[in-house]
């Protein structure tokens, strides 16, 4: 599935495209590559890109994303043992440490 470029020459004009192809399978059970493992066919997806004006117009220019996403992983992993380190109080870890003492001593 390598994506490839290449020139097409029309009415003297040099433009470029993207064309990535495989193979797929006929029967969708069939599995492999060796041979009689099924029939397969060639499929191709082309996609235009321009003449090699517009392209070089296109990487010199700047764009901005059109969103940004900000998610704090981690965050209440991080703040828990910054507490423990700074040895500061953390009703959290006193509540979770009471009911396990209390489960440990019914059982």
């Amino acid at each position: 599935m390598a994506l490839r470029i290449y020139p097409k020459d029309i009415r003297g004009h040099t433009y470029y495209y993207a064309r990535r192809s495989w193979r797929e399978k006929l029967d969708p059970g069939a599995q492999g590559k060796a041979r009689g493992s099924g029939k397969s066919r060639m499929c191709s997806e082309t996609h235009y890109l321009g003449s090699a004006e517009r392209i070089v117009v296109a990487l010199n220019e700047t764009r901005q994303p059109l969103e940004v996403r900000h998610r704090a992983f981690g965050m209440v992993a991080d703040a828990t043992s910054w507490a423990s380190t700074a040895r500061s109080y953390s009703p959290t870890t006193n509540a979770c440490t009471a009911n396990r003492s209390i489960r440990s001593k019914k059982a």
